[in-house]
Parts: structure tokens; sequence; C-alpha cells
């Protein structure tokens, strides 16, 4: 709540809130976090991420995934807050296709969940198949984040926003859908 009243005053607004929620706990007070967020009146929160074990069967896991992806979105809709998955690049990261979480988000409408879209997870993972991946969540936008890379010894470094990957293509496919939510640097 201080740092909502902190935003207020300088005339901005907390347009999600970062948790790494993946599922209703009581030890990390999932409820009452999300409800005193409500309250403040910010109506998004970004999950946490769903991390694979690559040791084991994935499907399994993903059926795992699904139950508390079902219970968190049931709390979040109850409190009226929205929660929001972002797209993430690594080998153990669920989401850093797309394609398996959109499967999770598809029985959903937009209202109860949808995508905090990563421009730059989406380039790395993608490579010349994002535009495909963001073809796949488009139409469940909430947030865009854009940040950018340069490939560097077979691995993304972080660069400034005005040099790297991420480039006008990234945001002309926005323009082209008319998106007009929030965008994160």
């Amino acid at each position: 709540p201080k740092m909502v009243e902190a935003y207020q005053k300088e005339k901005l607004e907390l347009v999600t809130l970062t948790t790494d929620f993946v599922e209703v706990n009581r030890i990390a007070r999932t409820e009452e976090i999300l409800r005193t967020a409500q309250k403040c009146g910010i109506k998004r929160f970004r999950m946490g991420w769903y991390r694979y074990d690559n040791t084991k069967a994935i499907w399994p896991q993903l059926d795992s995934f699904r139950s508390k992806f079902r219970d968190l979105i049931t709390l979040a809709k109850e409190i009226g807050i929205q929660p929001t998955y972002q797209n993430h690049s690594g080998a153990k990261m669920a989401g850093a296709g797309v394609w398996d979480i959109a499967m999770l988000m598809k029985d959903y409408p937009i209202s109860d969940v949808a995508w905090a879209f990563d421009m730059m997870h989406a380039k790395v993972e993608g490579g010349l198949s994002w535009p495909t991946e963001f073809a796949l969540a488009r139409d469940r936008l909430a947030v865009v984040q854009f940040k950018n890379y340069i490939w560097e010894n077979n691995l993304p470094k972080s660069v400034s926003l005005s040099s790297g990957v991420v480039n006008k293509e990234s945001v002309d496919v926005l323009k082209k859908i008319g998106y007009a939510g929030p965008c994160l640097i």
C-alpha cells in the first residue's frame, strides 16, 4: 500500500504486481497479498514461472501445472485481479515456447488469465518462429515487455533497448493488431 501511495503522489500507475506465485499457498500468503493488491487498485499480477525437470516426462508435469494454474486463476477471479504469465527463455521454463502455457490458458477467458508477453524472451526462444508464438498469444495480451539482447558466446546477453535483436519489427506487430495496453521496459 505504501508503494501504491507513493506512485499515486507522482501520478503514476502500478500497472502490474510482480510475484512468484505459481499456486495458492498459505505460507507464501498468496490470498492475503492478492487481496491487498486488489484493494490498492492493482488490476493484474504477473505469476512466477513453472519449471520443468527435464529428466522426467513432460506431460505429467504439465498436468501438475494445470491444477495449480486452475486454483490460482479461481482465487484471482474471486478476488478480482487478473493473473498474467510471462514467457521466459530457458530449457526448464514452462512457457518458453509459449505453446504449453497457451494450452493451459485456452480454457479460460482473457479476463481470467492473460500474457505478460516478453518480446526479448520470445525472440531468444523462437528465433525465426517468434511471430508464430506472438500470433498464438496476441489475442490474450495484458502487458507487453521490452528488453533487448545480442548473442554472445552462444548465450543471450542483455543490451540497451536501442541495440540488439528486439527491433522496430517488434513494435510494428503491436501496431498492426491495434494493441493499446501497457508496455513495460
